[in-house]
């Protein structure tokens, strides 16, 4: 065999199982992170707050000690979701990831900025309850994801106990729900 053929022997399947694992490897993960969060007791169209990072209950992978963080996964095959996330006077914002782990909206949550702070998701297989009247009336940005599942990150800067308290209470009016379509 000539070293064109055997190169062209290596390559191909090479090639072909480096874009298999570059498209699949987020949805795997996200697959992951899904089973995650039913097994530790996370409930759909729920945000749900964490406790402040410490070197204790993160020991590998750390954010950010001077974050609040909120998390809510959601289902858009079941109908369209509303998220917003409560108004914080430092930075704050939310970001919805979609099933291949894109960010597919990010938005300021800081008072300061005035930004809605919100959004519909819908599935791109659900355009009647696109335009239903509850989305309209909600004045929010409206997303149209490829794939159903997604999680929405609440991040807000609370580098102080009292300020990660404070964040707490104004994420008691975040929102993640699903619309009647």
């Amino acid at each position: 065999m000539s070293w064109k053929k055997a190169a062209i022997a290596i390559l191909i399947p090479a090639i072909g199982i480096h874009l298999f694992l570059l498209f699949q490897t987020p949805r795997l993960v996200m697959g992951q992170v899904f089973d995650r969060l039913q097994a530790d007791g996370f409930q759909k169209y729920h945000f749900r707050s964490s406790e402040p990072a410490t070197p204790d209950n993160q020991p590998v992978v750390r954010p950010s000690p001077d974050l609040a963080y909120a998390l809510c996964w959601f289902d858009l095959s079941e109908g369209p979701v509303e998220i917003r996330g409560g108004m914080w006077d430092g930075y704050g914002s939310l970001a919805v990831f979609n099933a291949n782990t894109d960010v597919v909206f990010l938005t300021s949550l800081t008072r300061a900025d005035a930004e809605s702070g919100g959004v519909v998701l819908a599935h791109t297989g659900d355009s009647a309850n696109v335009m239903s009247t509850q989305i309209r009336q909600t004045e929010l940005p409206v997303v149209l994801l490829d794939a159903p599942m997604g999680v929405a990150l609440i991040r807000r800067l609370a580098p102080t106990n009292t300020l990660f308290a404070a964040a707490r209470r104004v994420g008691q009016n975040d929102v993640c729900t699903q619309l009647d379509g």
